[in-house]
C-alpha cells in the first residue's frame, strides 16, 4: 500500500506486507508477516508486529516499534524514538549524545534506570552497543559505542 501527502493509516495482515506512508503523519502496522514499512516525511508511528521486519522512518520525529521478531530499524533524519521490544533488533542510525534520538525501554524486562542499564544490561560487541534485558531480548545500536550513550538517550 502506498500513502499520500495526508495522514495515512495502514494495517497489514498475516502475510508479508509492504506499507509506504508518504509525507503525512502516518500510522503503519505490519501485522504477522515479515514486513517492510516506510514512513516518509512526517511524524510517523511505525509498528512491525510479529515477524522479522524492516522499518524505515524517513524524515520527521518518528516512533519505531519492531514488535515481536528480529527487526532492522532505521529512523532517518529527525528526533526518533526506538521502542525496545521482543526479539533481537538492530537500529542502524541511532543518534547518540544529544542528537535527539531516544530508546524507549518501557517494555524491557528488568531494566530499572540508566545506572542499572550501564551496570547490568549494556555491552559492546564489535564496536556496537548492545542492550539486553532480563528475558534475553536485545537491541544493537550499529556504530554506537557504549561510552557515546548517556541518560538523555533513554526513556524508562
Amino acid at each position: 500500500m502506498i500513502g499520500s501527502r495526508g495522514m495515512d493509516i495502514f494495517w497489514g495482515d498475516a502475510g508479508d506486507d509492504i506499507l509506504i506512508g508518504g509525507h503525512g503523519k502516518d500510522k503503519l502496522a505490519g501485522g504477522d508477516g515479515d514486513d517492510k514499512l516506510f514512513g516518509g516525511r512526517g511524524k510517523d508511528m511505525l509498528a512491525g508486529g510479529k515477524g522479522d521486519d524492516f522499518i524505515a522512518g524517513g524524515r520527521g520525529k518518528d516512533v519505531i516499534d519492531g514488535g515481536e521478531g528480529d527487526d532492522l530499524m532505521l529512523g532517518g533524519a529527525g528526533a526518533d524514538t526506538f521502542r525496545f521490544s521482543t526479539g533481537k533488533d538492530v537500529a542502524r542510525d541511532f543518534g547518540a549524545r544529544g542528537q535527539a534520538d531516544q530508546i524507549d525501554l518501557g517494555k524491557a524486562n528488568g531494566i530499572a534506570d540508566f545506572d542499572d542499564l550501564k551496570a547490568n544490561h549494556l555491552t559492546e560487541v564489535d564496536g556496537d552497543a548492545v542492550i539486553t534485558d532480563a528475558a534475553g531480548n536485545s537491541l544493537t545500536l550499529c556504530g554506537v559505542q557504549m561510552d557515546m550513550l548517556d541518560a538523555q538517550d533513554f526513556l524508562f
